[in-house]
């Protein structure tokens, strides 16, 4: 979410941003859940709140 809100107060602030490529190290353990619908779900539950919160406080 961090990288959306990011992106959000960027372009509402008139700047621009740059890609830059990252080396992504193996997972020495656990297992990966962002495909997980519930997972999925609280995101966008989040996103859609911190988009009311930005579309509030421009009122």
């Amino acid at each position: 979410m961090i990288n959306t809100e990011i992106l959000y107060k960027f372009k509402h602030a008139g700047l621009a941003s740059t890609q830059l490529g990252v080396r992504h190290l193996p997972r020495k353990g656990g297992q990966a859940t962002g495909a997980k619908p519930t997972v999925i779900l609280r995101a966008l539950r989040e996103l859609s709140f911190s988009a009311w919160k930005w579309y509030r406080c421009k009122l």
